[in-house]
């Protein structure tokens, strides 16, 4: 699978992104080439239409997106509930 779009924008989504990358050194050109205020998926959104990535697919796993010092105790929470997003 090659990625065509990614982003929080695209209509229809059919994946989740849990924010872990593994790039080869050629993806800093899209860095580069990219405004210096953009968000991630701007990046990233250049990097699909060069095709410089695959994504992986992992269906069942489970995710929790931390973004805030109050996420990692509120992930914590939830696998200890045993629960999944």
């Amino acid at each position: 699978m090659t990625a065509a779009a990614i982003g929080k924008h695209v209509s229809p989504w059919d994946a989740l992104d849990t924010g872990a990358f593994l790039l080869a050194p050629e993806a800093w050109s899209a860095v580069e080439d990219s405004p210096e205020d953009c968000e991630l998926s701007v990046i990233f959104g250049e990097l699909a239409k060069r095709i410089c990535f695959t994504p992986w697919m992992f269906p069942g796993a489970s995710w929790y997106d931390v973004d805030t010092v109050e996420d990692p105790e509120a992930a914590s929470r939830l696998i200890a509930a045993g629960a999944s997003r």
